[in-house]
């Protein structure tokens, strides 16, 4: 049905172009009311006044169509959503972002701006192997990529089976430039045969076991049970049973121990031989001092005047010992680091140091800070002046610590296990060990062109 014919049929009876005109309706009169008073026809014609507009409504405008929508406003919002197309696809683009080398660096609550880190990529041959950075196991296998912090120190351990361990120290620098590359190349461990303790055979009363040992230091001498003394085997093989053992070095206590081996069993021995000190050690160099110094024994003489013979030596060498000089000469003893002289047991000062000693052979000690000591002899000639400078020797400690540590040796920090042997002075050191919380303080001396060692096993 179009809409002419549905118009005609709602409204066919009516007639739009008559305008319907309403009578207005007079109001109530005041003068009805009670209470009020009347009022005059003038101020009664002002005030129903507005009553006597008459309205008028048309149907024409009631049913009257909506406008229809200006084209303008979709070109608007087209043009709009396009503009908006565009600046997201230069955006997504990059095309609004600033240069980075000329963007400064964002400033944090303190007005310190972020820190540059160091990149490094390491590399092993063979690949595939496990890294502990500062003691601490990385979760990835080599080849690694890695950042780190600036002005840190690093400590690479690198383990592979069937190698030797690898080990790299890197310090990184306060503003790193270019990133690191480093390859460690591993070595492959020496193929050893393992010592296979022989079976128990019949041959044997008891059986044969293997013995090996481990000893500090390495020069000493090994003497198990009817053996011959050696310096210090890796393993022995002997009957099953109880042995008697010694271990001995010059200028050490003798170790001695019964060590009990069963058959087909691998035991091992650990020696750690201890310094003497004291007088058990001036007696062992006395003894030592006799054992240079002795004469070789005379030659047997077949006849019966021999005995004669070696009384009248001996009393031609008594008659031809030089007596002492007499006078005194005057020394001057100068040392580095200055140190107290003592002489005959009593201190007659300290370096530099001028002081007359009696004619011939004289034996001073130095004490220097530290524990440092020294045995020096002098030949003091009469009415005569002589020069001696004299300077502590050094010596070497070696760390043998496990699994790791932290050392200071007199406050001062070395670094962290496992390290060089340290170059020191002879005298006392107190080495202080630190690993994850636990310490352990110790006191050291080291001796002249000699190796101290440190043991220590944190739990």
């Amino acid at each position: 049905m179009s809409k002419n014919n549905f118009e005609d049929e709602l409204f066919g009876d009516l007639d739009i172009g008559q305008e319907v005109q309403q009578t207005p309706v007079p109001p109530p009169s005041l003068s009805e009311v009670p209470g009020f008073k009347t009022l005059s026809e003038g101020s009664i014609d002002t005030l129903t006044g507005s009553f006597s507009k008459p309205t008028t409504t048309s149907i024409k405008t009631a049913l009257k169509e909506p406008p229809a929508a200006s084209p303008i406003k979709w070109i608007v919002v087209g043009v709009t959503l396009l503009l908006l197309g565009t600046l997201g696809g230069l955006y997504g683009m990059g095309f609004f972002d600033e240069d980075v080398t000329q963007k400064k660096p964002k400033k944090t609550r303190r007005g310190v701006g972020r820190k540059p880190k160091q990149l490094v990529y390491l590399q092993t041959l063979p690949k595939g192997a496990s890294v502990l950075i500062n003691g601490h196991p990385y979760g990835k296998k080599t080849p690694l990529h890695l950042i780190l912090l600036p002005n840190r120190h690093y400590k690479f351990l690198v383990k592979l089976k069937g190698y030797k361990d690898g080990l790299w120290l890197l310090k990184t620098k306060i503003s790193p430039i270019a990133p690191i590359r480093h390859l460690i190349k591993l070595v492959p461990k020496p193929k050893t045969k393992q010592v296979t303790p022989r079976k128990r055979d019949d041959s044997f009363k008891n059986g044969e076991g293997w013995v090996k040992f481990e000893c500090f230091p390495k020069k000493a001498k090994v003497k198990l049970g009817l053996m011959k003394p050696k310096t210090c085997p890796k393993s022995i093989g002997i009957d099953g049973g109880t042995h008697p053992l010694v271990v001995e070095l010059g200028g050490y206590k003798t170790f001695r121990k019964n060590i009990t081996v069963k058959p087909a069993q691998v035991k091992t021995v650990v020696v750690r031989l201890k310094r003497l000190k004291g007088r058990a050690l001036r007696a062992w160099r006395r003894r030592q001092r006799n054992l240079r110094d002795r004469p070789s024994p005379p030659r047997l003489v077949a006849n019966r005047d021999a005995p004669k013979r070696r009384r009248r030596r001996r009393r031609r060498r008594r008659r031809r010992r030089r007596r002492r000089p007499r006078g005194k000469g005057k020394v001057v003893i100068g040392c580095r680091p200055p140190a107290r002289v003592y002489w005959r047991g009593r201190n007659i000062g300290k370096t530099p140091l001028t002081f007359k000693f009696p004619a011939g052979r004289q034996i001073i000690s130095l004490r220097g800070p530290r524990g440092m000591r020294r045995r020096v002899r002098l030949i003091v000639k009469a009415k005569q002046t002589i020069k001696k400078s004299f300077s502590f020797r050094y010596g070497k400690i070696k760390f043998k610590i496990k699994p790791w540590a932290d050392v200071w040796i007199n406050g001062k920090k070395i670094g962290q296990t496992p390290l060089t042997p340290q170059k020191l002075q002879e005298g006392i050191y107190t080495v202080l060990l630190k690993m994850k919380g636990k310490s352990k303080r110790k006191r050291v001396r080291v001796r002249g062109r000699q190796t101290s060692y440190v043991f220590h096993y944190f739990n």
